[in-house]
């Protein structure tokens, strides 16, 4: 299996830690911590690779446009996974907006998150990851259309 690397972007505590928890109980124990957005900026620009983003709805307008600006000037994060209070359809949400950007959004999850809820959202990445380069293939793979991102090839 693979290893995977996770940025768990929350600026609440308990919540951080709730994250933390459920995906050391679905096997993922490289899981990095940021409880700002400056700290979260600062992990992505060191490290080489982060497979997955966690990041919270609820973030300030300013917040997200700076975090979405900084994905796209360094693409070693090849999904992003948004919890919150998230209405997915309306334009202004974080995954709207990412999506429109080409970052690969896994999907949005309403809070509480459970373990299974992220369960199905990392068997979703390891399956999209697997169909070829998430960034190339983002938008086919946010719509399920894995055979489509390999027939391209």
């Amino acid at each position: 299996m693979q290893t995977l690397n996770v940025l768990v972007l929350q600026e609440r505590p308990f919540q951080l830690m709730a994250l933390h928890q459920m995906l050391n109980a679905n096997g993922v124990f490289n899981v990095l911590t940021a409880d700002t957005l400056a700290s979260a900026m600062d992990v992505l620009t060191r490290c080489n690779r982060v497979d997955l983003l966690i990041c919270d709805e609820a973030m300030a307008e300013p917040e997200c446009e700076a975090l979405l600006a900084h994905l796209l000037d360094h693409p070693g994060v090849r999904a992003m996974l948004v919890v919150g209070a998230v209405d997915a359809t309306s334009p202004n949400s974080l995954c709207t907006r990412a999506r429109a950007q080409g970052v690969w959004v896994l999907g949005c999850l309403p809070w509480p998150v459970t373990v299974p809820a992220l369960d199905q959202q990392l068997r979703r990445y390891r399956e999209g990851y697997s169909c070829g380069s998430a960034r190339s293939q983002s938008l086919m793979l946010t719509q399920g259309a894995c055979t489509a991102a390999s027939a391209a090839r």
